[in-house]
C-alpha cells in the first residue's frame, strides 16, 4: 500500500502520540510555572522506566531462544536501538517521551504569539512536515545504505512527527 493510506490505519498509535502530547503540556495550562525538567522526569518514570525493563525482557528472550538455534549476535541485535527498543512495537514509548518533552517546551512560548501567526504557522509548518517526510524522507528510508545504518527502523518516528507539530500547534491555539 501507499505510505499515506498505510498510515491512516494506525490510528490509535496517533491517537496514543496525540494523548502523550496533550498530557505532558497541559500542566502548562494548569500551572504555566511548571518547568520543563519536572514534565521531563515525571514522563521518564512514566515512559522509559517500562521501556528499559522490557527491552530487556525482549533481550533475554532474543538471546535465550535464538542463539542456541545458532544465530550470531548481529543477525540478533539487527533491529535493536536505543530508539525502538528490542521489539517492533516498542518505538513508541521513547517518541511520546521525547514528543512530550518537546510539546512542554513549546506550548508555553507558543502561547505569546499572536492567534493568526499561531494558526498559520502552525498549518505551514505541519504541511511542509508532512511534504517533506512523504514526499522525500519516507522513501529514502528504504535506501540500502540507510538500512546499513540501521535508522531504517526510525520509520514510525518519522511518520508521526508531522501529526506531533500539528498536535503542538493545535493545544496552543486551544
Amino acid at each position: 500500500q501507499d505510505p499515506r493510506i498505510n498510515t491512516l490505519g494506525r490510528f490509535g498509535t496517533s491517537f496514543y502520540v496525540l494523548a502523550a502530547v496533550f498530557f505532558a503540556a497541559r500542566g502548562h495550562f494548569r500551572r504555566p510555572d511548571t518547568r520543563t525538567i519536572d514534565v521531563a522526569r515525571r514522563r521518564a518514570k512514566r515512559l522509559l522506566v517500562p521501556y528499559a525493563l522490557w527491552c530487556a525482557i525482549y533481550a533475554a528472550f532474543y538471546f535465550s531462544t535464538m542463539y542456541p538455534q545458532g544465530h550470531p549476535v548481529s543477525v540478533i541485535t539487527r533491529y535493536w536501538g536505543p530508539l525502538f527498543g528490542t521489539a517492533p512495537h516498542l518505538w513508541f514509548l521513547p517518541f511520546a517521551f521525547v514528543a512530550g518533552v518537546i510539546a512542554s517546551l513549546s506550548v508555553p512560548r507558543l502561547l505569546k504569539l499572536p492567534g493568526w501567526l499561531l494558526i498559520g504557522g502552525g498549518l505551514a509548518l505541519t504541511l511542509c512536515a508532512y511534504i517533506l517526510v512523504y514526499g522525500w524522507l519516507y522513501n529514502a528510508l528504504d535506501k540500502p545504505w540507510i538500512t546499513s545504518m540501521r535508522i531504517h527502523r526510525t520509520a514510525r518516528w518519522i511518520e508521526e512527527t508531522p501529526l506531533v507539530i500539528g498536535a503542538i500547534f493545535g493545544l496552543a491555539i486551544y
